[in-house]
């Protein structure tokens, strides 16, 4: 979670202040966030595409 929060930090300017960025941002909505991400990651990952037969339509 905290390499996370560096990371978005890091990706608005804020740099090392991963602190004064979770006070801008709020704590929650950085954990929403990154849970959000996390699922989503799974998802494509665990992902398994299936091709359409005639005889599902």
């Amino acid at each position: 979670m905290r390499k996370k929060v560096a990371e978005y930090a890091a990706q608005a300017g804020m740099g090392d202040d991963v602190e004064a960025y979770k006070e801008q941002v709020g704590e929650d909505v950085l954990k929403d966030a990154i849970l959000r991400q996390a699922v989503l990651d799974y998802l494509v990952d665990e992902c398994i595409q299936v091709e359409q037969t005639e005889d599902s339509e």
